[in-house]
């Protein structure tokens, strides 16, 4: 740890601006880095945490009434954990149990979040900003009334132009 602090005292010392002194404080002076690597968390770790996220899955318990059977084939990823059945209870009633069946689903959300992350780092910096130069320039605008007169006949254009339109494309319906 003394050899760090050497370092430090060293670039801080040579002020040339550069960002590497920056990077290289940043790095290995993190308490928080360090703390991770003394218990075994290391970017080997979190690579493969983040890949299992992009594998993630979830499972959904659902109860059905009735009977299915355990060994029955159905879709992929469904399983039947607990069959349904008929009991008769004490007092002669017929009592139809429920079934429970797993399905195993994608967990979109925790992919999604993986992939994002992947994304941040994998891609540089500067290709996510984005700058928008020059101007659009907008046209065709209708004139603005100047009396409620106005406003009044182009309201009455406008209905008239979406009446049209409804009763020559029925898709539009009413």
């Amino acid at each position: 740890m003394a050899d760090i602090h050497k370092l430090y005292e060293s670039l801080m010392a040579v002020d040339n601006g550069n960002d590497i002194r920056n990077d290289l404080i940043s790095e290995h002076l993190s308490p928080y880095r360090d703390a991770l690597d003394q218990v075994g968390i290391g970017p080997l770790t979190v690579a493969k945490h983040r890949k299992k996220e992009l594998n993630a899955k979830l499972d959904k318990f659902i109860k059905l009434k009735g009977d299915v059977a355990v060994g029955l084939k159905l879709a992929p990823g469904v399983t039947v954990i607990a069959g349904g059945g008929v009991t008769e209870s004490e007092k002669g009633n017929i009592v139809f149990d429920d079934t429970l069946i797993r399905a195993r689903m994608i967990n979109w959300p925790i992919q999604q979040k993986a992939a994002d992350s992947l994304e941040k780092i994998f891609n540089d910096p500067e290709k996510s900003i984005v700058e928008h130069t020059g101007s659009i320039e907008m046209t065709n605008f209708p004139p603005e009334p100047k009396s409620i007169e106005d406003w009044e006949q182009q309201y009455e254009k406008m209905r008239r132009k979406k009446d049209v339109a409804k009763y020559t494309n029925p898709a539009l319906g009413a």
